[in-house]
């Protein structure tokens, strides 16, 4: 749980540089346009997390349905779906070495290389 909470924690913006506007007139433009629309961005993403990923009884579906909101002004080739993706899979990975893992109760306790139930084979053992 702790895991997933750390990973969807909003970060803190990371607004461009100055040195890269050619007058403060330009700088201005872009926090009036830009930077806006990024913090509201930004804004609506907090408000998820605290009223929804933080919440103990949340669906695991909740969690990877939330918005994405990047924090750095440079472009990035992350994709956040499959980064949430990848999180969602050792969450699994963390859950079945708990021993929590849910498994048919037609299937063996455990995998082995010994053969199926009979059920699956038609009755047949």
């Amino acid at each position: 749980w702790k895991r997933l909470t750390d990973h969807l924690r909003p970060k803190d913006l990371r607004r461009a540089p100055e040195e890269l506007f050619v007058t403060p007139k330009v700088d201005t433009f872009q926090e009036y346009t830009t930077l806006r629309s990024w913090v509201s961005q930004w804004t609506r993403y907090c408000h998820w997390y605290f009223t929804v990923a933080l919440d103990p009884w949340v669906k695991l579906s909740d969690l990877f349905d939330g918005p994405v909101c990047t924090v750095t002004w440079q472009a990035t080739l992350k994709d956040e779906t499959l980064l949430r993706f990848g999180l969602l899979w050792r969450s699994y990975d963390l859950v079945r070495r708990l021993g929590f893992g849910y498994r048919p109760p037609i299937l063996a306790a455990e995998p082995s290389g010994e053969r199926s139930s009979g059920w699956l084979l038609g009755g047949r053992a």
